[in-house]
């Protein structure tokens, strides 16, 4: 069949819509394929950065013990560590760069804590030589640490690709440096001269699983009551709406839960417990953009705030600041002592001191009446570095994972330019806990 001139045209216009129609496939898939390898190689770059963070902070701690438990257990948080940074490390698509100290560097971070926790459990003891190694492993992991969060800022802040990120280091380094070398080539260069070698954020979260101890001797309320509850909580003349949108079953307290609107439009959501009728959870959807006032003052609004509750008296412990608003943990005091498994979240708006959010399950699973032990004598220079400067010494309630809770001193001091806190059994003198405490402009947390 011989086709005509029309004909001929219809048949290319077809093979072209056919042929534009698989390009497009062709070129989502690849689009789509591009954009799945990228988030592999931001997953790979977040885990490393974090593994080598939380290597840097557990380090921190190991100089500062000298008790077997602890040093065996910071040990094995920084073998886990190096091993996942490691891995993560192997993840990306920097194959045609030798990486063998740094990696060399992971593998053996690990080891020498092991070696030190091994040589505590044998009751020798740790020489100046064995610090100054450890100071030498801290600097590398400090360093490498850095310039993986500086990294970390020009790749997720600029919207970049790895490659591109890669590029931008190395024209960085090019406008300094004789060579043009990337920063992981500089990374490893700079791995040469480390020695040869012959794992929380504050105290919560053990609560699942268990009664409400404040709770324990009230009744049950009705939805009617829990409402009510929800408004008291709210101020009656705030709550433009009110909704029960369900309730928790299987969580400890179980809740009522209600949604609704607040006279100046913002959503809401709040939890009362069903015993009790306290309040468990708030959050307010309002947005803030405008910081009118200070993190000394929004703590002031905060701790004013708990005190209209009637919960007794609290103590400011730890807040960030982000977003327009001031987010702090407020510790119950009992006489002078700190019960830190009782601790109350609270979110403040800095445009006027509104409490957006409130958090009170560890306050609701945890306080009673306790029996205060004793405080015997310490001596901190036998079991923590001698030369760390202890500027406070506070009384203090801590969980343990088990559960338990152990009262202990807080001992708030400065080693190597890092403040640290450290915690020690009142009856036993031993070391419980070491936090690495992190004070910026964003806010003061421990690590």
């Amino acid at each position: 069949m011989i086709l005509n001139r029309k004909q001929w045209l219809g048949l290319a216009a077809g093979i072209f819509a056919v042929l534009l129609s698989v390009s497009v496939v062709l070129a989502k898939k690849h689009t789509q394929s591009l954009l799945y390898m990228e988030n592999q190689n931001r997953r790979a770059f977040t885990e490393l950065t974090q593994s080598v963070r939380n290597i840097d902070v557990a380090l921190s701690k190991a100089i500062l013990t000298r008790e077997p438990a602890i040093l065996n257990q910071l040990s094995h948080e920084i073998t886990a560590n190096a091993a996942f940074a490691k891995s993560s490390l192997g993840q990306l698509p920097i194959t045609d760069i030798n990486l063998d100290k740094t990696q060399k560097y992971l593998a053996q971070v690990g080891d020498y804590t092991v070696y030190l926790a091994e040589k505590t459990q044998k009751n020798q003891s740790v020489s100046e030589a064995d610090v100054e190694t450890m100071f030498s492993l801290l600097g590398y992991a400090d360093h490498l640490s850095n310039t993986l969060l500086s990294l970390e800022e020009t790749y997720f802040n600029q919207n970049a690709t790895f490659s591109d990120m890669m590029e931008f280091t190395q024209k960085v380094n090019a406008a300094s440096e004789e060579e043009a070398d990337n920063q992981f080539t500089v990374l490893e260069q700079e791995f040469g001269n480390y020695p040869r070698l012959i794992y929380d954020g504050a105290f919560s979260d053990h609560l699942d699983n268990r009664q409400a101890e404040y709770l324990s001797d009230k009744a049950e309320i009705t939805k009617k009551e829990a409402q009510q509850a929800a408004r008291n909580f709210l101020g009656n003349d705030r709550v433009k709406s009110i909704k029960l949108n369900g309730e928790s079953q299987n969580t400890v307290p179980a809740a009522y839960n209600f949604t609704g609107k607040l006279s100046d439009d913002t959503d809401y959501a709040i939890d009362i417990t069903k015993q009790g009728g306290e309040v468990l959870y708030y959050l307010n959807s309002r947005q803030n953009h405008s910081n009118n006032l200070s993190a000394e003052q929004a703590m002031e609004k905060g701790m004013t705030f708990l005190s209209s509750l009637g919960k007794g008296n609290f103590t400011a412990s730890y807040y960030e600041v982000g977003d327009g608003f001031l987010t702090m943990n407020c510790c119950p005091l009992n006489g002078d002592i700190r019960e830190y498994p009782d601790l109350i979240k609270l979110r403040i708006s800095l445009d006027n001191g509104e409490i957006t959010a409130y958090e009170a399950k560890g306050y609701l699973m945890n306080h009673r009446e306790r029996s205060v032990p004793e405080f015997e004598p310490f001596h901190p220079e036998e079991y923590i570095h001698p030369k760390i400067e202890i500027s406070s010494v506070n009384r203090a309630l801590i969980p343990r994972d088990d559960g338990r809770e152990i009262y202990a001193y807080e001992l708030k001091g400065k080693l190597n330019q890092r403040d640290y806190l450290v915690y020690v059994n009142a009856q036993t003198g031993h070391t419980e806990q070491i936090l690495l405490v992190v004070e910026n402009e964003n806010g003061v947390l421990t690590e």
